[in-house]
């Protein structure tokens, strides 16, 4: 980590960013990346004073399968890209005046390079620690388990004091460990336009008088344990002895669609993953009430912001992201971990006062008048540019 890496004088600087994992990629020009991926490269290039190049590992592949990634020609991109076999061997990270890459233990050796470094953090340590600690079995694997993990975020702690800044995805991940740097900022990951935001009608309830239809429920994300799909329909099963009027959409796709079909009733309807902008947005803001998202792992997820900027409250559990954003904004209601009760205690009374509803289905939408995606590239590219002046 230099003490001074600054363009000089009328060069444009280059920002590297790490992209984690593999991607899938031919050997040559072409590499397969998700929609979400590509948006956020070019918003990072649209607004960075020279260069960008995103660095990622390579895993060859030259299948078409579709698994919402798509295959592009790394020459048609606004921004660079080099493809490596390890993190290690990329000459991009040494020749860039900042690099970005994520906030875990595998990245510190960053901080040895001749550049600015900043990390970008969403997870807590012990929300990690806690997803594998929940599949292990023994006290000796738990307590290995713990110990591994108390080291981790030793090091997570190391890297945020060394680091020339620190992107902190939440008030959650910022109070763990923005206080241990003197450059860190708070920033909320979201695809949501100011346009869906502006689009999006406040709920009026004073429309809903006399027979309220039934409270319109929806999931929506990949269906694994740790995005919490199965309480959804044991959400719904209490609902339908409490004799709630309800329906419930589960929108998405994943590992446990055979078991959660098998458990759901002709009152589950289940839709097929949809593109974001041009057919999530619109259905989410015209056929969804409430978001229900019983995440177990506090992972600051863009379905929270993006379905309150669309006036759709939250209503999940606990975890440390959602209660972070259930307190600062006021887009939803939390019950504790794995508390189905709590949950359908919740939705059993927005079914029946649609004002509460309503009121926090506006302050979710006033928060993302504010922190809606253009808004949130501009503050964190500004944070970066900040090294190199």
């Amino acid at each position: 980590m230099a003490s001074d890496s600054s363009a000089p004088a009328g060069v444009a600087a280059t920002l590297a960013i790490v992209m984690p994992g593999h991607h899938p990629w031919d050997g040559g020009a072409r590499i397969r990346i998700s929609d979400k991926t590509l948006s956020g490269m070019i918003a990072y290039q649209e607004r960075w004073h020279g260069s960008v190049v995103m660095v990622t590992r390579g895993k060859r592949e030259t299948s078409d399968s579709n698994l919402g990634l798509n295959w592009v020609d790394i020459g048609d991109l606004p921004f660079a890209v080099e493809v490596v076999g390890q993190f290690a061997e990329s000459s991009a990270l040494r020749a860039a005046n900042v690099v970005m890459a994520p906030h875990t233990k595998e990245y510190e050796w960053l901080l040895e390079l001749e550049n600015k470094t900043v990390f970008y953090t969403e997870n807590l340590s012990s929300d990690w620690a806690a997803s594998e600690l929940r599949d292990a079995t023994g006290v000796l694997p738990r307590l290995r388990l713990r110990l591994g993990w108390m080291r981790h975020e030793r090091i997570r702690q190391r890297m945020a004091r060394r680091a020339d800044g620190l992107q902190c995805n939440g008030r959650a991940v910022w109070a763990a460990y923005g206080r241990s740097t003197r450059n860190a900022m708070v920033y909320y990951d979201t695809r949501l336009d100011l346009a869906h935001v502006e689009e999006s009608k406040p709920i009026r309830s004073a429309e809903l008088r006399g027979d309220l239809p039934p409270l319109r429920i929806a999931f929506s994300g990949r269906f694994l344990p740790i995005k919490g799909t199965g309480y959804v329909i044991d959400v719904h099963d209490r609902l339908r002895e409490l004799g709630v009027a309800h329906r419930v959409s589960l929108i998405g796709a994943g590992p446990l669609e055979d078991e959660l079909r098998a458990r759901a009733d002709a009152d589950v309807e289940f839709l097929e993953p949809m593109e974001f902008a041009s057919q999530w947005t619109s259905h989410i803001r015209e056929h969804v009430d409430v978001m229900l998202l019983p995440h177990v792992l506090g992972d600051p997820s863009g379905t929270y912001l993006e379905a309150a900027g669309l006036g759709v409250p939250i209503v999940g559990f606990d975890n440390a992201a959602l209660s972070a954003l259930v307190d600062e904004f006021g887009l939803g209601w939390t019950a504790r971990m794995g508390d189905v009760d709590g949950l359908a205690s919740i939705l059993s009374r927005l079914a029946e006062d649609r004002e509460e509803l309503e009121a926090t289905a506006a302050a979710g939408r006033a928060a993302m008048l504010e922190h809606h995606a253009a808004a949130e590239f501009d503050r964190r590219v500004a944070h970066l540019e900040a090294l190199v002046r």
